[in-house]
């Protein structure tokens, strides 16, 4: 199962001060957020922007992205391919809402077991 990090956005330049600091108890903490820092390195700043702008409103075009970014629109795009073969951006998802499909309620659930060993709970 691919782990995400779900709590909120991961802060780029926060992550690039913490791998270029070699604080162990910062990269001990942070280490979470992004798994393999080496991969680091080979992002510069237009890298970052690129990924910062797809965070926020992955459906962005590329004439919009470039425009943020500061780009022409065949760097960017090229920029971009290249950030999801790498794997920095693995999917684009979709934020639903809750109360348009009807799943804006919240189930509790209770269950009683008469024994919790692995053969019993199987």
């Amino acid at each position: 199962m691919d782990q995400e990090y779900h709590a909120g956005k991961v802060d780029l330049d926060c992550a690039f001060a913490i791998y270029n600091s070699f604080d162990p108890k910062l990269l001990n903490y942070s280490v979470r957020m992004i798994s393999d820092w080496r991969m680091l390195e080979d992002l510069d700043l237009s890298d970052r922007k690129i990924l910062r702008a797809m965070q926020e409103a992955g459906r962005l075009s590329v004439s919009d992205l470039s425009e943020q970014v500061g780009l022409s629109k065949t760097p960017c795009l090229t920029r971009l391919r290249r950030l999801e073969d790498q794997g920095y951006i693995r999917r684009y998802k979709a934020v639903l809402d809750p109360a348009k499909i009807r799943q804006d309620y919240v189930t509790y659930v209770q269950v009683k077991l008469s024994a919790t060993t692995r053969r019993r709970v199987q």
